[in-house]
């Protein structure tokens, strides 16, 4: 750049015309003459201006605070708040937030609280048991292998912060096999499939 051409630049900042009508005049790039008007601390450097973000910093707090607890989907959160973007965009923001994923909760048995009162005092009675008691005890049990996965499409937003989400299970339906077997303090039995 000339030293023409930068005094030619100076006058009109001087004067208040913007970047991109110097621009114009001096036949420069609007790049160009606001890197030597910033130089020469003239201009101030003014923060590009997008499109308003449809999403308060606000808005997205409350959906992620609503997502952790990990009872709604995207879609439930979108209608929830009312908020005029895509579940897309949802789905979008509570990927981004570290602390969150979308996975299936875990499975376990069914277990009333007389359940597991029982067991407890199951395992007290047992503990007490000799070495003499446990030669003469076999435990077996049968267990049905499904070629699908219970509960697959289940899948919730989850805090990795806090302990995964167990929920109940139950036989189903679909193709697959039942095996039984038993283990005692001689050993283990073997492996049989049992038919009809």
């Amino acid at each position: 750049m000339t030293k023409e051409v930068k005094a030619q630049i100076r006058a009109p900042a001087v004067q208040g015309l913007s970047q991109r009508e110097i621009a114009r005049e001096v036949l420069q790039s609007k790049s160009a003459v606001g890197q030597y008007l910033k130089a020469l601390g003239v201009a101030k450097v003014i923060r590009k201006r997008g499109r308003r973000p449809k999403l308060s910093a606000r808005v997205k707090r409350a959906i992620i605070r609503d997502a952790r607890l990990g009872k709604m989907s995207a879609k439930e959160l979108a209608a929830k708040h009312n908020v005029p973007v895509t579940v897309r965009r949802i789905q979008q923001l509570l990927q981004s937030e570290p602390s969150l994923c979308w996975r299936p909760p875990k499975t376990a048995p069914h277990l009333t609280p007389r359940h597991k009162i029982q067991r407890r005092e199951w395992c007290g009675k047992m503990a007490a048991k000799d070495a003499a008691f446990w030669d003469r005890v076999i435990f077996s049990d049968e267990k049905r292998f499904l070629l699908d996965v219970l509960d697959g499409n289940e899948k919730y937003w989850h805090d990795t912060r806090t302990p995964v989400r167990v929920v109940q299970r139950r036989r189903a339906g679909g193709g697959g096999v039942m095996m039984w077997a038993g283990i005692s303090a001689r050993g283990v039995t073997e492996l049989i499939p049992i038919k009809g």
